[in-house]
């Protein structure tokens, strides 16, 4: 399927490496063509790093000024003429990389998917009260988190990965950008969760729109910072690694423990033996 991948980036060193890494293991372990990578860049971001993509074949786009990357680094991705109209959008962080192709999905009745957050942030009262705030009506259900037991609103993803049919992406976008507009005149509505302030949005846009997300497993967003819950029989497609990248290298996780990640170890190998292959003096870094 014809699907676009994107990311935002900043000038910040460590989001820079995470961009390459991004790039290259889509490129090499994923297999996607360097037409269908968009990587957006903000206006600091230096030429160096631009005519590196380039030698990859995958050009950058510089975003227009306005609302600021950082904690809505998604929803920039959406804007009119950042990403060409296919069967697909892929949202990515830059702190994720592809160890393989994504799958092909069956069809989905809300044209959204993603994961629920790891660990319940911001919990389910938070949602309640912002809905009642907003005057909106909450037809999803509390769910349970898989790693510490709290409960959520259903809609909460992890921004690691939104994956956006193209016969909603428009309205999505329209809705997740007024409810954007509507956290950032309102920052008692976000507080303490500004940095969140995309994701709730998300949140809040699909309830606006009647949508409920089809929500996908670890193995296709896979947290390197937390502990493994239950049994990963297959290798993770994305690895989702919060990490610097210091040494230009992926880690096993804040543990230190290479046992506790099972089959995403195989995962790591294999994205290092890319990332060694770089030379990241050609980005600047």
């Amino acid at each position: 399927m014809d699907s676009r991948y994107s990311i935002v980036v900043d000038s910040t060193p460590w989001i820079r490496r995470q961009a390459v890494a991004w790039t290259r293991c889509a490129l090499t372990l994923a297999g996607i063509a360097p037409d269908r990578l968009h990587v957006n860049v903000m206006s600091s971001v230096p030429n160096i790093f631009t005519a590196g993509m380039a030698r990859w074949g995958v050009k950058c786009r510089r975003l227009r000024e306005g609302f600021s990357a950082g904690p809505l680094n998604k929803s920039r991705q959406l804007e009119p003429g950042v990403i060409p109209r296919a069967p697909l959008t892929v949202l990515c962080d830059c702190d994720t990389v592809f160890t393989a192709a994504l799958p092909e999905f069956a069809s989905s009745s809300s044209g959204l998917r993603g994961k629920l957050v790891d660990i319940g942030n911001p919990p389910f009262y938070y949602w309640r009260t912002l809905f009642l705030l907003l005057g909106l009506r909450m037809t999803d259900d509390a769910v349970r988190v898989a790693r510490n037991g709290h409960h959520t609103y259903r809609n909460n993803l992890n921004g690691g990965l939104y994956i956006i049919r193209e016969d909603v992406r428009d309205e999505v976008f329209r809705v997740w950008r007024a409810s954007i507009r509507t956290l950032l005149a309102n920052p008692g509505y976000v507080r303490p969760w500004r940095y969140h302030t995309d994701q709730i949005a998300f949140g809040l846009a699909c309830a606006r729109l009647g949508l409920s997300v089809d929500l996908v497993d670890d193995r296709l967003n896979y947290p390197l910072h937390l502990r493994p819950v239950g049994h990963l029989s297959e290798l993770p497609v994305v690895l989702h690694h919060h990490q610097k990248l210091a040494g230009g290298i992926l880690r096993y996780g804040t543990h230190g423990d290479a046992e506790a990640h099972g089959p995403a170890r195989q995962a790591i190998e294999q994205v290092n033996s890319v990332l060694r292959t770089v030379v990241w003096s050609r980005f600047g870094l």
